[in-house]
């Protein structure tokens, strides 16, 4: 197991990595490159909170990426990449007002990161007031559509939908549905109750957890008074 997660990590790296070199070409192409002695990026990614151990992870990979794009002398035709952390939650107005402060001093290019779908709105007013792009390199749900943004990870229809039809097809048509309740988990729930239902199956049950929610002690019982043949899991994290 230790050597599966090494290898995830390596693979989350590589994959990150890519994303911000495909970034930098997009951006290098709507910008002059030839005017450019550097750009400045900015890392949004909550340092506390629900989703900060995943976030530390996607640090360090933008942070590998872009170290490694610098290595390579005016690489893109831009001469250097620098970068910083917007770390807070994004809770609160001041936290909020704090974050497009710090984007505004900095003359930023464009953003990567956000640590969730909610995040991505969240930013949405003061990207747009900044004409900054945000990279979103997360699993995206596919119900928000924007031209200023570049989301980059996995749709329902490319990874969670083929994964549940295939547990369905070996395991029985009989699902319940286990989430955290979050904007991607619940939407992502109601495309797979969509597609069971559709196929012909049954949605025996939902459960969605608060992210700082640890009492799941219930989760067996209410599983098998459902009877189902297969717990679909959707959990973010």
């Amino acid at each position: 197991m230790l050597k599966f997660l090494q290898v995830l990590k390596v693979s989350i790296n590589v994959i990150m990595r890519v994303v911000v070199i495909l970034a930098v070409i997009f951006i290098v192409r709507k910008l002059n490159p030839a005017s450019l002695t550097h750009l400045n990026i900015a890392i949004i990614e909550p340092s506390a909170g629900a989703f900060s151990v995943g976030s530390e992870e996607n640090r360090l990979a933008y942070t590998i990426a872009l170290d490694q794009i610098n290595d390579d002398s005016n690489y893109f035709g831009v001469g250097h990449l620098r970068s910083f952390l917007v770390h807070d939650q994004l809770l609160t107005d001041a936290s909020m007002e704090n974050a497009r402060q710090r984007l505004e001093n900095h003359q930023v290019a464009a953003a990567f990161g956000c640590a969730s779908s909610h995040c991505v709105r969240q930013m949405e007013e003061t990207l747009e007031a900044l004409d900054i792009s945000l990279f979103y390199s997360q699993p995206y749900e596919g119900i928000y559509s924007t031209d200023r943004h570049r989301f980059m990870g996995p749709l329902p229809n490319q990874i969670p939908l083929p994964a549940a039809e295939w547990a369905l097809n070996k395991y029985g048509r009989r699902a319940f549905i286990l989430g955290s309740n979050t904007l991607y988990s619940r939407v992502l729930g109601e495309i797979l109750r969509d597609h069971i239902e559709a196929s012909g199956g049954v949605v025996t049950g939902e459960i969605y957890f608060g992210l700082d929610d640890h009492n799941i002690a219930d989760l067996p019982d209410a599983w098998k008074q459902s009877e189902s043949d297969v717990l679909l899991n959707v959990i973010v994290g």
